[in-house]
Order: structure tokens, then C-alpha cells, then sequence
């Protein structure tokens, strides 16, 4: 029984993460391509790189936040 109990927040997880990975990778590519078609160039600056992805991060957090409520208090629940 209690080996179970490491897998119980499983799926709840699962659905946060999806969504959350497809949200940050897609933002990420959308704000890289943005740039490199303002500047004409082949590839980004590091910097130009860390600032697309502060970004994307930003608005995958902001976005996916309602699904880290919602996996947290089904694990809280599960464990009380």
C-alpha cells in the first residue's frame, strides 16, 4: 500500500506538466522567431536568447498557474 502511495499525485502532475511544456517551448519558438525576423539575423544573442526565454517563462507561469493550484490541492487532499 505504500508504494502506491508515491504514484497518487501521478496524473495530476502529468496534466500541469503537458500543458505547461507545450505552452513554455511553443512561447519560446514563437518570441525567437519574432526577433530574428526584427533583426534580419541567422541565429539570437545570448542575451537576445535569455530574454526570450525570461518570457516564455513568464507567460507559461502566468498561464499554467490555475493547473498548479488545482494538481497541489488534489495531492494535499490525496495525503490528508
Amino acid at each position: 500500500m505504500v508504494f502506491w502511495g508515491l504514484y497518487a499525485g501521478y496524473s495530476a502532475t502529468l496534466f500541469r506538466n503537458l500543458p505547461a511544456g507545450v505552452l513554455s517551448f511553443s512561447s519560446f519558438d514563437y518570441l525567437q522567431n519574432a526577433v530574428l525576423s526584427r533583426t534580419m539575423k541567422a541565429h539570437l544573442e545570448p542575451f537576445q536568447s535569455a530574454c526570450c526565454g525570461t518570457l516564455a517563462g513568464a507567460i507559461c507561469a502566468s498561464l499554467s498557474t490555475p493547473l498548479d493550484v488545482v494538481k497541489t490541492r488534489l495531492i494535499k487532499g490525496i495525503h490528508n
